[in-house]
C-alpha cells in the first residue's frame, strides 16, 4: 500500500521538483474568497447602513472551520428595486443588407420592447436588437442629445443670435449643414416650459455662421424676437435633473434611417471624438427694456424722451443702461437713436448764431422778422404779405457757431467700479447717412477689459449747449 500510495504521487512529486527546485518559483500567495452579498430591509426598516469591513457569518466549510466575510465599501440598503429594464444597442455592421443604426427597447424584457406581453416563449434579448432580426417587432430609434448652461444664455428679447462652438481633440469629416440642420433639433429653457425647436443655420448673420469640419463644430441659430425670454433653468418648470441654475439649450439629434441619416453620420463621427473646449456667444438686436436717465429722472424708452433734458447745456448728461448685458463679459454694445422732430438743417436753424460781438445778423428786428416772415431758402425773409425782401443774411460767414450738422457732440464715458472710464474722441449727435433729413446717432462701445458684473450704465455728455 505504502509502495501504490508513494508510486501515484511520482506525478505530482516530479512536478513539484521541477518547479520549485529546477526553476524555483515560488507558490502564488493564497487569494481571499469573494463574494456578492444580498441585503434585504426588514418590514418594518426604510433604510439600514452597512459599515465598512462589516463582517458577515457564512457557515463553515469542508473542514469545519468558521466563515466569514468582510463588506469592502459602506452601503446604505433602501427599498429601491428594478422599475424597468430599458436597452439601447448600436448596430455597426458592413454588410448591405442590415442598415446600421441605434435601436432602443423602453422594456426590453416584453414581445415587443415597448410592454407587450409574451405569448408562448418568454425569452428576450438583453441588449436590443437591429431592425433586419425582427421586421414584426421593430425597435424605436432613441433620440439623443447633449445640454449645455451658460450664464450668457440669460437672453429676455429682441432677435437673440446664438452659437455655440466646440473644440476637438482630433479633426472629423466635413457634413453638409444644410441638408445636417433638419436632424439637430434645438430648445431653450423659457418662462413656462421649453421653448423652440430652433434649427441651425448655415449664416445666422455675419460672424454667426455653422460648420462642421476639422476640429471645429459650430452650430449658429436664431431666436427671434417673437419668442419669449430664455431664461434660467428650473426643475419644476422644465423637467429632467439638470444640476444647474443658469440657462440651458439642449441640442436633440435625430438618427432614423432614412430621414435623419446625416444626424447618424454625425453621431459615428463625433461619437469618438474628446472636446477640448467649449464656447457660447450671443449677439442681441432690437432691445427695449432699457435703463434710461438724465440729470432730471428716470425716462420711459418705449415713448420720445428728451435725453440730455429740456435745456440742454454744456455737460448735461444722459445715461444708457441695461443689466443683462452689462453683466456678462460683453464685447461690444451697439446703440442706435433716431431723433425726433429735429430741423432738416442745424447750420440753417442757427444761422443768426455768430462769434463777433457786432452781429448786425442777429438782433431783435430779425429775430422778429424770422418768427413771422418766410425764410426764401437764399439768405432772404420777406413778408407774407409783401414780395419785397426785408434784409438779406449773410449764408457762407466765418463766424457760424453752428457751422454744420455735426457740429453737436457728446463726450461718452464706461461706469466701471463706479468710477467714469471715458473713451477717446467724441460721439457726433446727428447724423443723416441716407440723406432723408431724419437724424440719428449710432453710438459703439467695444469692452476695454471693463470689470464684469461690475460695469455700465453709459454716460454721454454734451460738449455743447443747445441753447
Amino acid at each position: 500500500e505504502i509502495t501504490k500510495e508513494r508510486f501515484n504521487r511520482i506525478t505530482k512529486r516530479h512536478l513539484d521538483f521541477y518547479y520549485q527546485e529546477i526553476l524555483q518559483i515560488d507558490k502564488k500567495a493564497p487569494l481571499e474568497d469573494q463574494v456578492h452579498l444580498i441585503f434585504e430591509l426588514a418590514k418594518n426598516a426604510e433604510t439600514a447602513k452597512i459599515n465598512d469591513d462589516t463582517l458577515v457569518e457564512a457557515g463553515k466549510d469542508s473542514e469545519g472551520k468558521k466563515r466569514q466575510y468582510a463588506t469592502n465599501y459602506e452601503l446604505v440598503a433602501n427599498k429601491a428595486k428594478v422599475a424597468a429594464l430599458k436597452s439601447i444597442y448600436h448596430h455597426r455592421k458592413n454588410t448591405p443588407s442590415e442598415k446600421n443604426g441605434l435601436f432602443a427597447a423602453a422594456q426590453v424584457n416584453s414581445l415587443d420592447g415597448k410592454g407587450e406581453a409574451f405569448k408562448d416563449d418568454a425569452s428576450w434579448m438583453p441588449f436590443g436588437y437591429p431592425a433586419s432580426h425582427s421586421s414584426e417587432f421593430p425597435l424605436d430609434t432613441p433620440t439623443l442629445g447633449f445640454a449645455m448652461a451658460a450664464p450668457s444664455l440669460k437672453l429676455q428679447e429682441g432677435n437673440r443670435y446664438i452659437k455655440v462652438t466646440y473644440k476637438l481633440e482630433k479633426e472629423v469629416d466635413a457634413i453638409d449643414i444644410n441638408n445636417f440642420s433638419k436632424s439637430l433639433r434645438i430648445y431653450a429653457t423659457g418662462e413656462k416650459g421649453w421653448i423652440g425647436p430652433f434649427f441651425i443655420k448655415q449664416s445666422a448673420k455675419s460672424g454667426y455662421t455653422s460648420e462642421i469640419s476639422g476640429k471645429t463644430i459650430k452650430l449658429s441659430f436664431l431666436v427671434d424676437k417673437t419668442h419669449e425670454a430664455i431664461v434660467a433653468y428650473d426643475k419644476e418648470v422644465h423637467g429632467d435633473n439638470y444640476s444647474t441654475t443658469h440657462p440651458i439649450l439642449k441640442f436633440e439629434l435625430h438618427t432614423q434611417h432614412p430621414e435623419h441619416n446625416l444626424g447618424y453620420t454625425f453621431y459615428t463621427r463625433v461619437l469618438t471624438k474628446k472636446l477640448t473646449s467649449a464656447q457660447v456667444d450671443v449677439s442681441v438686436e432690437g432691445v427695449s427694456t432699457l435703463q434710461l436717465r438724465n440729470d432730471i429722472g428716470e425716462l420711459v424708452p418705449d415713448k420720445p424722451f428728451y435725453p440730455f433734458g429740456t435745456q440742454p447745456v454744456v455737460r448735461s448728461a444722459f445715461y444708457i443702461g441695461y443689466d443683462e448685458a452689462f453683466q456678462k463679459k460683453w464685447n461690444n454694445i451697439s446703440v442706435n437713436a433716431v431723433w425726433l422732430n429735429t430741423p432738416d438743417n442745424f447750420k440753417d436753424h442757427y444761422l443768426a448764431y455768430r462769434k463777433d460781438e457786432n452781429n448786425t445778423n442777429l438782433s431783435p428786428q430779425l429775430y422778429y422778422q424770422t418768427l413771422y416772415h418766410e425764410f426764401e431758402g437764399i439768405g432772404k425773409y420777406k413778408d407774407i404779405t409783401k414780395d419785397t425782401p426785408i434784409q438779406k443774411v449773410t449764408l457762407n460767414a466765418n463766424n457760424l457757431y453752428v457751422s454744420g450738422n455735426d457740429y453737436f457732440t457728446a463726450k461718452v464715458s464706461v461706469v466701471d467700479e463706479e468710477e467714469l472710464s471715458p473713451l477717446p474722441g467724441n460721439l457726433t449727435l446727428f447724423t443723416d447717412s441716407n440723406n432723408d433729413k431724419v437724424f440719428e446717432t449710432d453710438l459703439s462701445v467695444t469692452n476695454s477689459n471693463y470689470t464684469t458684473g461690475e460695469n455700465g450704465p453709459i454716460k454721454l455728455s454734451l460738449n455743447q449747449s443747445f441753447l
